[in-house]
């Protein structure tokens, strides 16, 4: 995972476009780098890595949450995607997309390690020059999860305010779920969820 971070930020430090975002709330703290590596048409290509700690994880096993300590996910990743413009303004429009990525869960209390391979829906709305939604959805079925974990699900939804010409002000929730299995004492197999994240957050994206 080091390796593929270090290669990633060489790329992005060679490359003409990209982005940098923090975001945060009273128990997450995340960071994001994105950047344009191809474009082909109306298709732009993009490669990421992102980085989340959550200090209040929970656990939910079937009908109650309980505390499971800090909680760190990082990922690389890979999308495209399409942006269409309406001929009246150039501006206002809409995009869509789709990609894959290799998420690493893990967890200071326990020994739940998870590697999953989700994949990916983008979509995002421009309504005019300050303001615009992104949404970004993804799930991993047990085939893609790797490790202690049986599935991986995902869901954010942000709103952004273009405040300089390079720089945005957002707000959004965000909601992390990844699914386990363990041996119980007399060796059947249960089922579990932590939560990674389930709130909402704000924070500032800069663009390169």
């Amino acid at each position: 995972m080091k390796k593929n971070l270090v290669f990633l930020a060489i790329l992005f430090a060679t490359n003409s476009f990209g982005s940098a975002e923090i975001n945060l709330n009273s128990n997450t703290l995340g960071a994001l780098l994105d950047w344009q590596v191809h474009k082909k048409g109306y298709t732009n290509y993009y490669l990421g890595a992102r980085y989340v700690n959550n200090g209040k994880a929970t656990r939910d096993k079937r009908t109650y949450d309980d505390k499971f300590g800090d909680g760190t996910l990082a990922s690389v990743n890979f999308k495209m995607m399409n942006q269409y413009r309406y001929k009246q303004s150039g501006i206002q429009g809409f995009g869509v997309g789709m990609g894959v990525s290799t998420e690493y869960v893990d967890f200071d209390e326990g020994s739940e390690d998870l590697i999953a391979v989700p994949l990916r829906l983008y979509a995002n709305m421009q309504f005019n020059y300050r303001l615009s939604l992104d949404f970004d959805l993804a799930y991993a079925p047990k085939i893609l999860t790797f490790q202690d974990g049986i599935n991986y699900k995902e869901f954010k939804a942000k709103f952004n305010i273009r405040v300089i010409d390079n720089g945005y002000l957002f707000a959004g929730f965000r909601y992390v779920k990844a699914g386990y299995d363990y041996e119980d004492d007399e060796g059947t197999d249960q089922e579990y969820d932590v939560k990674l994240d389930d709130d909402i957050f704000g924070g500032f994206k800069i663009i390169f």
